[in-house]
């Protein structure tokens, strides 16, 4: 599913997490890819801590671009 749905995602050139917050309780990192093309990226973690750590719950793609987190 990643390598096909989210291609920048699966081995990206570079990651940066940025800001960690808070938004109607459920905790969402933002998180900066650059793929192996060089083009950046910007999506949006739902995170949720289970008993076996914590998990994605949902990703919500914000945009591309070129270095579009700067």
């Amino acid at each position: 599913m990643v390598r096909h749905g989210y291609p920048m995602v699966y081995r990206p050139d570079v990651v940066r997490f940025l800001e960690l917050r808070e938004v109607d309780g459920a905790l969402r990192q933002k998180v900066e890819m650059r793929d192996r093309a060089g083009t950046y990226h910007l999506l949006d973690y739902e995170m949720i801590d289970t008993e076996a750590g914590w998990k994605i719950d949902a990703v919500r793609y914000l945009g591309a671009g070129p270095g579009i987190g700067a």
